[in-house]
């Protein structure tokens, strides 16, 4: 599911550049991809814990 979630990202991109200006596809480009590593650094951090359970977000 996860690999589905990095294509979906992957299409949006795609779909964003071709609404906008030549010059600016950098600049969006740029912008999703950042954007995509910090939900995937968010999930790894966050997510993973309420969905497994035992990380370091759970008290003692």
């Amino acid at each position: 599911m996860g690999g589905l979630v990095m294509w979906m990202s992957a299409g949006f991109s795609m779909l964003e550049v071709g609404l906008v200006r030549s010059e600016n596809t950098a600049e969006i480009l740029t912008r999703n991809i950042g954007l995509f590593a910090i939900a995937c650094t968010m999930y790894m951090v966050v997510g993973y814990d309420i969905m497994y359970g035992g990380g370091h977000l759970v008290a003692s």
